[in-house]
């Protein structure tokens, strides 16, 4: 366990605790010990010297992509508290409060706003109602993230979606035909659709993306709705996110998902809707390839053959055309 994490790392974080005057809720070692170092971010609730709650993350293992992906976090963090940066993020008001974000020498920590209400989920359980009402905020998120200009992200270290991800579609596929999933004619579409659509999958991708758009990371407040966890944004294209969520609403209703499209689809112009329904189709079999696969842990395992159909259904679905995902 101790060689995944960062040499001293519990003393390092309590030094930051204390010169920050928070208090927390569960301390770095008790952390560590609980979750046997398996976490590659500390997270606890904190309280200020005025009481006030909030969340502190550092991170504690030493490989290089969760050097990354809090690194990034917390240069965001950072960042968000230039007002000439803030006046350039269209979904601010998505956000929760970041108050401070910081690189020391061997690790990288921030704080946000705790917010007491829990998430939508747990990443594909879902465990919270879903309306009309909160598909429309969260259609309006998508909306706002899709008209944010990469340039103005220029300090904060985003990857970019590998490509070549889009291209080999098909092999993905290919081991869904050989279980007998799909049939030697969708493996066909699989391939024509990406030597047709990839040129596409190029042009488009230059958008930013949250990267990791599930359930667990979606909270309805009273008011309003705030997308969390920040670590894994990067640079694709502008249907990725609403693809990923899709694909994770298996135990959702199918109008829920539909509208979640639909909804969607009408915010946008007409020369968007096109490339938008290729997109959409290639995102969804690109999650399908290893999405099928996967175990959730917080998925029972008397669920997991419905998920499997779930994935299957709208794997054929893209391979056929746009509306059929409707029905899915």
């Amino acid at each position: 366990m101790n060689s995944f994490l960062i040499p001293d790392i519990a003393k390092k974080i309590n030094l930051i605790l204390k010169k920050e005057g928070l208090k927390a809720k569960i301390p770095p070692e008790e952390f560590i010990k609980n979750t046997k170092g398996g976490k590659h971010r500390y997270a606890s609730l904190c309280n200020d010297a005025s009481g006030k709650a909030l969340i502190f993350y550092a991170r504690i293992q030493k490989n290089k992509d969760a050097k990354r992906k809090t690194k990034k976090e917390a240069i965001f963090a950072q960042t968000l508290q230039k007002n000439s940066f803030r006046k350039k993020v269209p979904f601010l008001s998505f956000l929760p409060d970041y108050y401070k974000g910081k690189v020391e020498k061997d690790f990288e920590w921030f704080e946000r706003e705790f917010i007491k209400e829990g998430p939508l989920g747990d990443n594909e359980k879902l465990k919270e109602s879903l309306s009309k009402k909160k598909i429309l905020k969260i259609t309006n998120f998508l909306i706002s993230l899709s008209k944010t200009k990469i340039s103005y992200f220029k300090k904060i270290p985003l990857r970019s979606f590998p490509l070549i991800e889009y291209k080999i579609i098909p092999h993905a596929i290919k081991r869904l035909k050989e279980h007998r999933i799909v049939s030697k004619n969708e493996l066909a579409k699989a391939e024509e659709l990406t030597k047709k659509y990839f040129p596409l999958f190029k042009k488009e991708h230059k958008y930013l993306s949250h990267g990791d758009f599930n359930l667990g990371n979606i909270i309805f407040t009273k008011q309003k709705l705030k997308i969390i966890d920040w670590e894994s944004m990067e640079i694709n294209n502008f249907a990725y996110d609403i693809a990923y969520l899709f694909s994770h609403l298996w135990q959702a209703r199918q109008w829920q998902r539909r509208f979640l499209i639909e909804s969607y689809l009408s915010k946008i112009s007409k020369s968007r809707k096109e490339k938008f329904k290729i997109l959409l189709r290639g995102n969804l079999l690109f999650l399908a390839g290893g999405g099928f696969w996967a175990k959730p842990k917080e998925i029972k395992k008397s669920q997991i053959n419905k998920r499997k159909k779930f994935f299957q259904k709208f794997t054929k679905a893209s391979l056929q055309n746009f509306e059929k995902i409707l029905s899915v």
